[in-house]
């Protein structure tokens, strides 16, 4: 299991170190006056995404959500996120394991440049061991975010969320906040 969760985490970094080159790289040389007005037009599109690991004797939780977004404006956006999480607690008898995966549309209002609100619709179905089972959660998250520039056109992003449904089987249900760390280029 150590093993995979750190192939992950490598792959992932790696794809985030393509993803910021890719940021960063200078544009080829247009070939005719329709290319060189496209090449001056900043893209609207915004990609990027979110990885989580956290591995000890007996707790192990590992997620992924990669996201893309549509900039509406220079300050406002839409967007769409999936995700992947794996959780195993085995602090208790019996040890809990879960497979986590859903979706999720977002909209962002960029407040400044590195600050922004976010809203988001997910639904998200939890596959846990032992009798609970298939549970199916809908959330609607609301919060804001902080995105730091790391490269041209890359930003760390950390995103605090908190679910108002507040689902009775929502790992959110105690008003604790959803916490994402990510990385998004053109952003």
């Amino acid at each position: 299991m150590r093993t995979l969760a750190l192939a992950v985490l490598l792959a992932c970094a790696g794809a985030a170190l393509v993803a910021a080159r890719v940021a960063a790289a200078p544009a080829l040389a247009p070939v005719d006056s329709a290319d060189a007005d496209s090449a001056k037009t900043p893209s609207r599109i915004y990609y990027g995404g979110g990885i989580g690991l956290s591995v000890s004797k007996r707790l192990t939780q590992i997620g992924l959500q990669p996201h893309v977004g549509y900039k509406l404006s220079p300050k406002t956006s839409l967007g769409a996120r999936l995700r992947y999480q794996y959780f195993k607690d085995s602090r208790d008898e019996p040890t809990t394991e879960s497979h986590s995966y859903g979706g999720g549309i977002f909209s962002r209002y960029r407040f400044a440049r590195q600050v922004y609100g976010q809203a988001e619709f997910a639904y998200t179905q939890y596959d846990w061991s032992g009798s609970r089972g298939k549970v199916s959660v809908p959330e609607f998250l609301i919060g804001a975010g902080y995105a730091q520039p790391i490269a041209a056109k890359t930003f760390l992003t950390v995103d605090v969320m908190f679910d108002l449904i507040q689902d009775e089987d929502s790992p959110y249900r105690d008003g604790s906040p959803r916490v994402t760390t990510g990385i998004t280029a053109n952003f």
